[in-house]
């Protein structure tokens, strides 16, 4: 109401016009009155405009937030080395994924851990090697001399690095990726990546070459969904010659894991894994899935197998699941 007192205010100290009628005053005042209402009016819609365009703001912003977000989970480099056989894939995939962002510099080289993503028994890690500016890595085949995997809580893991195909030879960059599984689980684990002495093959010579000598370490949470889907089979089932049981397999787009237990595994355990059949999968329209990368560990009476394919596993497409000698059906319900 100040707006309305200031004007009448100064109606009534006005001495250049004569008194107003009470009848004037009254049709002045209700012009008055009908102008501000709709200059107020006008204004709450301007602000419920500008209300509404901040929310699509924010809603478009939690948008592009929530695609960044998947990217750094599923980096490129990363969806080509798994090869995902449709988009449907790649989002199935999406919640086991995890930006790491964790670097270490060692003489000017530096390691810097993007991101991984895994299973309950796998995961896949994806770093970069950067050297220092005006240096290029443009060697064929980069390695590390000596590569270990630490982890709180698995004293059983098996672990590679490869390197990633190369697109940019006269850069200071190169991609690997560490390939590990573990005899329990990697989810809510803490790791240590241990990296020493940068080299890379010669085929001349035929001997590795020291590029960069140095021990890198980096340690990282793993914190994700396990996607896998876990058959209990509870089977009877003959492995190094006596009886044991088939408890479980655990399968998910990554990797395929079968736990076994039997007294005859503890008796064995040093070098009667071998003798063992690898996983093999069946899918509906009769292709074989063999393993690429079968590995094998046992802890007291127990024994676990995980085998990883050349491509995903498409879980709605399989058949039948070959391990140790049996074939499971699987049963998603």
């Amino acid at each position: 109401m100040r707006n309305i007192d200031g004007m009448m205010d100064f109606i009534a100290d006005s001495r250049e016009f004569e008194p107003l009628s009470e009848e004037r005053t009254e049709a002045l005042l209700a012009r008055t009155l009908t102008k501000l209402q709709a200059e107020r009016k006008k204004q709450m819609n301007i602000r419920k405009k500008v209300s509404l365009l901040l929310l699509a703001g924010i809603i478009a912003i939690g948008a592009v937030s929530v695609g960044a977000g998947a990217y750094l989970r599923m980096d490129g480099r990363l969806v080509d080395f798994l090869k995902p056989a449709s988009d449907a894939q790649l989002e199935q995939l999406q919640p086991a994924g995890m930006a790491i962002g964790r670097q270490v510099t060692v003489n000017d080289y530096t390691v810097d851990v993007k991101e991984s993503i895994g299973d309950n028994y796998q995961i896949y890690v994806l770093f970069d090697v950067i050297a220092p500016e005006g240096t290029a890595l443009d060697q064929e085949q980069y390695r590390f001399d000596t590569v270990r995997l630490w982890s709180e809580k698995n004293k059983s893991m098996g672990y590679s690095v490869d390197m990633l195909q190369d697109d940019q030879p006269a850069d200071n960059k190169v991609s690997m990726v560490l390939e590990a599984n573990c005899d329990r689980s990697f989810i809510k684990d803490r790791v240590r990546l241990d990296l020493e002495n940068l080299v890379y093959y010669d085929p001349e010579t035929m001997e590795d070459v020291v590029v960069e000598e140095g021990l890198w370490q980096v340690e990282f949470d793993l914190e994700y969904k396990d996607i896998s889907k876990t058959l209990k089979v509870n089977k009877p089932i003959q492995i190094f010659g006596g009886e044991a049981t088939l408890r479980s397999v655990s399968i998910s787009p990554l990797s395929v894991t079968a736990e076994a237990t039997a007294f005859s595994i503890e008796k064995y355990e040093e070098d009667g894994l071998d003798e063992l059949e690898d996983i093999r999968i069946q899918l509906r329209d009769g292709t074989v899935l063999e393993p690429r990368t079968p590995s094998r560990g046992s802890r007291y009476f127990t024994m676990q197998q995980t085998c990883t394919f050349d491509r995903m596993i498409d879980l709605e497409q399989i058949q039948s699941i070959q391990v140790f000698g049996e074939t499971i059906e699987p049963d998603w319900d």
